[in-house]
Order: structure tokens, then sequence, then C-alpha cells
């Protein structure tokens, strides 16, 4: 079938046309009211073909591939009205042979059914809800001259916690998430989501103010993945970044460094390749501060004379880029601080998060923190502040660092005066 493909897109004058194929192996397990609500296996396989057709990019996702697939490339050029250089496919020898398998379903629904135990434990302890998932990802890039693949596996757990104490309910939750077989000690997990969800039973407000803050490593990471933009030469040439014309320039506190590490087999976002084939690579994007490296596909790159840089994955993004840890602990931050925030859950990001002029206005919660210790959980409040000052802020970072996301992490950052409102 492929052949035939290649040799079509040929005949239609299609250039580097290639095939990306995306196969996922999946287990999810999910126990709700102390029950097996869902158990599943699938095997999905998605298909994202692209091509340059009179000096226009084409591209299609699908779930089948067929050879109305040319005819469809060529449909969509139609439709394209865009004076800018083509992508162009860079072939690398890259092929990894490593094999994973899913773990046993029967253990691991009798590990996440024992959590209904601790109900003994925690008298207060309402409703457990769990979650797990298990993804063996392969990805293949096919041209007409080479065959590129990665393979990687992801293992997920996720907990939900309703403790209820005279008629006041309070619900807590949280995720952990490894790129292994090693074990997720699911049970510390479910242990630690009771005891927040019983702290945030006995919040208290806080008054408005500017505190010295401590974000989450969670919290941080979810907030950098919304100024991934950020970096981007597309961005940038559009003026739609706050990073114009800061190349090689102090942008962030010196005590931030921020790196892709696209290629470690130990987190999340770990890819070989981009969707064009090129290789990825370790990168200092900012370094102490300084703004070092803009990312590139390639008709960025054509426009500035410049290499890509391995981040063309539909658009210009990351995989694994994080702010690189510090030194000490967080219970070290917390330590620290005479007064002040941790903010360990935000929501609303979307809406709160403006990635343009770096605007950041978002529902928080969390703990007060008094003489170097949490003294209560907090009601609800609004976090407000701009990214470029909320990175010239730092204090200190931990040396704690937690990966949710394929794109972005961080460790738990100190900040000095960030604004609080109710």
């Amino acid at each position: 079938m492929y052949k035939e493909l290649f040799k079509k897109a040929k005949d239609n004058n299609l250039e580097n046309f290639q095939i990306l194929e995306i196969s996922t192996e999946e287990l999810d397990i999910k126990i709700f009211n102390d029950q097996i609500d869902k158990f599943e296996t699938s095997y999905i396989t998605k298909y994202i073909v692209s091509a340059n057709y009179n000096n226009k990019d084409v591209r299609i996702v699908t779930e089948k591939i067929d050879n109305n697939i040319i005819d469809l490339l060529k449909e969509q050029a139609e439709y394209i009205d865009l004076d800018t250089p083509v992508r162009k496919i860079t072939l690398e020898d890259i092929k990894e042979n490593k094999t994973f398998k899913i773990n046993d379903p029967s253990k691991i629904i009798e590990r996440m059914l024992n959590l209904i135990t601790l109900k003994k434990q925690y008298k207060n302890l309402k409703e457990i809800n769990s979650y797990y998932t298990e993804s063996i990802t392969k990805r293949t890039i096919i041209t007409s001259k080479n065959e590129l693949y990665d393979i990687k596996k992801e293992i997920s757990f996720s907990t939900e916690i309703t403790v209820s104490e005279n008629e006041k309910n309070s619900t807590s939750y949280k995720t952990k998430i490894i790129t292994d077989d090693s074990d997720i000690n699911i049970e510390k997990i479910t242990k630690e989501t009771i005891n927040n969800a019983t702290d945030k039973l006995h919040y208290k407000e806080i008054t408005n103010g500017t505190y010295k803050v401590i974000l989450t490593s969670e919290v941080m990471g979810s907030i950098l993945r919304h100024f991934i933009n950020l970096f981007s030469a597309d961005s940038i040439q559009k003026d739609t970044s706050l990073l114009v014309d800061k190349l090689g320039k102090k942008v962030f506190s010196d005590k931030i460094t921020i790196v892709e590490d696209p290629n470690n087999s130990k987190l999340l976002g770990k890819r070989l390749f981009d969707n064009t084939g090129k290789k990825t690579s370790y990168k200092e994007i900012v370094k102490n501060g300084i703004f070092t490296k803009a990312l590139y596909d390639s008709k960025t790159a054509k426009i500035d004379k410049v290499e890509v840089t391995g981040n063309d994955y539909g658009e210009i993004s990351v995989r694994n880029m994080y702010i690189k840890p510090g030194n000490k602990s967080l219970d070290e931050l917390i330590k620290s601080i005479d007064k002040g925030i941790l903010v360990d859950f935000v929501g609303g990001l979307h809406a709160g998060i403006n990635p343009i002029n770096g605007n950041i206005s978002i529902q928080s919660e969390g703990y007060y923190i008094e003489n170097g210790q949490k003294k209560y959980a907090t009601k609800l409040f609004i976090l407000v502040t701009n990214i470029m000052e909320l990175l010239n802020n730092v204090i200190d970072i931990s040396n704690n660092i937690e990966f949710y996301y394929q794109d972005t992490a961080s460790p738990d950052l100190l900040l000095d005066s960030i604004k609080i409102s109710k």
C-alpha cells in the first residue's frame, strides 16, 4: 500500500511526501464508588500524512489511509493561500529497537480495590475514585527513502478523594506519571491526597496583598506550558512574543535556566525526532536569565537563515522543556518564609492566562505560611502577575521536579512580591 502511495504522490507532483504513523496500545482502569467502572484495552493507529504541493504545505490527520489521500491533499492546497517557505523533510537514521508490554491488569485492579480499606483508617473518608492508564506508543516516519521510529511507555495513576466533616465536603485530586515499569505507590499517593483534602476542610480566607509565594512543581509546570510560544521563532517573527528583539539579552532572573531535553527516555515527552524527521537535541533556551536560543521549524529557519532546531510538531513546540532545579527541598523553601503562601492548585488557566501580553490572573488554592510552617489551607483566591514579573521575581528554586505533561515541567519556585486578591 505505501509503495503505491509514494508512486502516486510522485506522479501527482507531491514533494516531501511522508507518513507519520502513531500506534498506541492502551490499558484504562477506573474504580468508581468502590467498584470497577471501566476496564478497557485499545489498539489505535493514527496517521499524519503531509507533503508540499504547488509550494504549499498540506497535511491530513486520519485513521485510515488509501489512494484517495493524494487527491485530498491536492484539494486541500486549493484553499491555502500563504506565500511562505514550505517545510522540508530531514531524513536521519533513527531506529529504536526497544520492546515494552502492558502489565498484568488483574494485579493492578486488586491493588486499586484494596484502597477501600483506607476507609477504616480515615473515618472522614467519604469516597475514593481512582484511575490507572498504561500506554505504549510507537511513532514511525515513513518516506520513499527511509523509515524512522521510536517507542515509549507511560504509566499514570490518579486519585480523587472526597472527605466529609460536619456535613462539609472537600475534594482533592492527585496524579503521578512515570515512563517505565517501576512501581507507582498508589497507596502512598492516595494517603497524601486524603490528607490534603482533610486540610482543605478547614480553610480560611487570606487578606489581599503582596506576598512571597511558592508555586509547586505541578502549578508552575502548568503555567509554563501556556508560554511555549515565547520562544517560538514563528511568534517572534509575527511580533506576538514578549521576547521580540530579546535574543542574547537578559529577560528573566539569573536563577532561571530553561532547557529542552527531548531525548531523555526517563521523561514524559521523549521524542527522538520531530514530525519532519529532524533529530531532536538537548538545548539551553534560557541560560542564567539570558534568552539564548529561539525554536525553529524549516519555514521560520529559512526566513532567518538559520538551522532548524527539531521542534516541528505540526507547529513549533517542545518536548521535555523545563526550568532547571535548584538545591533545596520544598520543605526548606517553606521554612525560609516568615509570611507567605504555598500555591498547590490553580484552575481556569486557559481563561486566566494571556500568552501574548503575558498577563496571569488565575484561581488558586494552597496554604498560608507563617514562621516557616504551613498554618492553614486557604480559601480560593486570585493570583495576579505577569510571566515576565513571575520569572524575574524568583528568590529560590527547589530540587524537586515532577513531570505531568510531555511538553513542560518545573521545580517548585519561591517568588517575591506576588499579588493576591480574594
